[in-house]
């Protein structure tokens, strides 16, 4: 067991003040002080009950030191275990600073990484609070390495190297043990950041597009803190909806008792007992909560009033008029994941947040809520004023999110692949319909391979021509469907590449017919002139048969109407600073411009420019 004092936080700015070791099989001991380095005073003594007067004496490590300690503690050839991430880091970089050797043989394991805590948590999952919990004697409020070694021990002993997961449940955070046949919820997939570690699952890619946005006013409506205004108006929103509650209470009880419950810890959060009313009201069980249950139905009433379009969107748009439930039960057995939807039919899924939907911490729960079904997320965006006194509006969006399994970007994975699993899964939603099966597809440009699940038929067809045609794709089962090109035998339908020259010669002729659109034919470029897209061209005025001189691309791409060309070949085009078509303070039009624009002439032949 390792365990150090620090002066702080920072490995590179604070001192390290001492440290600890403990050989469990021997009971061996070592403490050593260190002296200060880096600041002339110890700002931690009330936590390690170290002072100056202990460390006046002490030297720094040295290298001879080291020798020993690895031979004494075959530090070697054991993993050193310790809580927390602070040991590590201050222990490495004092080895740097003094320029020590011997850090790279050692291996360390931190064994808080098998607690499972939200990420959420406010802190109360010490070492401390562990070992009160669990019931194991020695815990000081003034700590010392060495009776840290041991406790951090005795914990790591009652906790057999096993997973922990530490729920919040109201004013208590309960621990368990991750037993094998425990389903994970989805939605603990980004809660709990390290709970993933003990499963193998795909990695989740997806796509979003936002479908609908309604803003409300923020008169009369405030946000709740911790969970209540999630908690309200979801049940607002199901109220207006008319959804039946799917109750999966035995299930999830049966689920949860599959944990090996260790103890609890009390949070600083006060637990308020409110009833959820079918009406989208609360009612409060106790009077003191009263006035705060009266405001939270206020808020409820302005919601109420401001999201009817919110609701009919929903309805109609998603869920087709169908009957809608809340809280479906969704299983996963493969991967050991259990989902609950917010709101489903057997065609779509809706998950509701009540802050910024960020679709990839839900990525997941979408996922597996999903099972193939189209899956929406409502989210809410609330706006303030600059200083965050007054709240100005709320937004309800919501998007719609293809997900797929997938790899996990990396080295070896590009955009290109994400983005081609996305595409494949599209094709596939779109030919399931017809009994129609992608059997292979790589990418826009290249032939996919299909097959008919009613004829056996097997083909295969451009996506680009398929994109195009809304049917049965199969040409066997349906005669209008395209059908895959072959050359003819003379070779007359065969496309013959271009040389450079030829390709070039025809972006120069699209450029000049974008031009002449963009300005009434007023402006032709010379097509000689194009040699790419970022050099200047020549171009020559319609109207007046102005001459002919060098004009920036970006320019001539401006979305005009007429045109002002410098009287100069080669002089600079820049716009001045009014042009014809604006009007001055009094309402005239001004002048026509006809001074000098950075040492150019202009000429301006009547042609206005947006």
């Amino acid at each position: 067991m390792l365990d150090v004092e620090t002066n702080g936080l920072s490995a590179r700015y604070d001192d390290l003040l001492s440290i600890s070791l403990y050989k469990p099989d021997t009971q061996e001991r070592y403490d050593r002080f260190l002296p200060l380095e880096l600041s002339p005073f110890v700002e931690t003594t009330y936590i390690n009950g170290i002072t100056e007067e202990d460390l006046k004496d002490e030297s720094p490590l040295s290298q001879d030191e080291v020798r020993q300690l690895f031979e004494d503690f075959e530090l070697e050839s054991r993993i050193i275990l310790h809580y927390g991430t602070i040991d590590e880091r201050f222990l490495k970089q004092y080895f740097e600073r003094h320029n020590l050797e011997g850090f790279e043989k050692l291996t360390f394991f931190n064994y808080k990484k098998l607690i499972r805590a939200s990420r959420w948590s406010s802190g109360e999952i010490t070492k401390d609070n562990l070992c009160r919990m669990l019931g194991i004697e020695g815990v000081r409020e003034v700590h010392s390495g060495g009776n840290d070694c041991i406790l951090e021990w005795k914990l790591f002993e009652r906790i057999g190297g096993r997973g922990l997961l530490a729920t919040t449940d109201g004013p208590s955070i309960n621990v368990f043990v991750i037993t094998p046949g425990y389903l994970i919820p989805a939605s603990f997939l980004y809660t709990y950041p390290r709970l993933g570690e003990l499963m193998d699952r795909p990695y989740i890619l997806h796509e979003e597009r936002e479908v609908f946005r309604l803003s409300v006013p923020g008169t009369g409506i405030k946000r709740f803190p911790a969970n209540i205004t999630g908690v309200t108006l979801e049940n607002l929103i199901d109220s207006m909806l008319d959804v039946k509650i799917v109750d999966s209470t035995d299930f999830l009880s049966d689920n949860k008792r599959k944990l090996e419950y260790l103890g609890s810890l009390n949070t600083q959060q006060a637990a308020i007992p409110v009833r959820l009313e079918s009406d989208g009201s609360v009612t409060s069980a106790r009077k003191e909560d009263r006035k705060l249950t009266d405001e939270i139905n206020h808020v409820l009433d302005m919601f109420r009033k401001r999201i009817s379009p919110l609701i009919e969107y929903i309805k109609h748009d998603i869920f087709a008029d169908k009957p809608i439930l809340s809280q479906e039960l969704c299983v996963d057995e493969e991967h050991g994941i259990l989902a609950l939807c917010d709101l489903s039919t057997d065609q779509a899924v809706l998950e509701i947040k009540t802050g910024e939907a960020n679709v990839e911490h839900y990525k997941e729960q979408l996922y597996y809520e999903a099972h193939g079904r189209k899956s929406y997320i409502m989210g809410m965006e609330w706006v303030f004023n600059p200083d965050h006194t007054k709240l100005r509006k709320v937004d309800f969006v919501i998007s719609q999110v293809v997900t797929t399994a997938g790899t996990k970007p990396g080295k070896t994975v590009t955009a290109n692949e994400t983005s081609r699993l996305l595409a494949e899964r599209r094709w596939k939603e779109r030919t399931a319909p017809f009994n129609v099966e992608v059997r292979e597809y790589k990418n826009y440009k290249t032939m996919m391979r299909l097959a008919c699940g009613r004829c056996g038929q097997e083909w295969t067809v451009s996506p680009s021509r398929l994109s195009a045609f809304d049917g049965d794709p199969c040409p066997n089962c349906n005669p209008k469907a395209p059908r895959t090109r072959t050359p003819r035998s003379d070779g007359r339908n065969s496309r013959k590449a271009m040389t450079p020259e030829e390709a070039l010669t025809g972006r120069a002729k699209r450029f000049r017919a974008k031009v002449l659109e963009r300005s009434s034919e007023t402006i032709e470029v010379i097509v000689e002139s194009y040699t790419g897209a970022k050099e200047p061209v020549t171009a020559r005025c319609v109207k007046c048969d102005h001459g002919t001189m060098p004009v920036p691309q970006v320019r001539m791409k401006a979305r005009s109407r007429g045109h002002r060309l410098p009287s100069e070949p080669g002089s600079p085009v820049n716009p001045p600073a009014v042009l014809s078509g604006e009007t001055d303070q009094d309402g005239a039009d001004p002048p026509d411009w006809d001074g000098d624009v950075d040492g150019a002439d202009e000429y301006d032949c009547g042609g206005e420019y947006e």
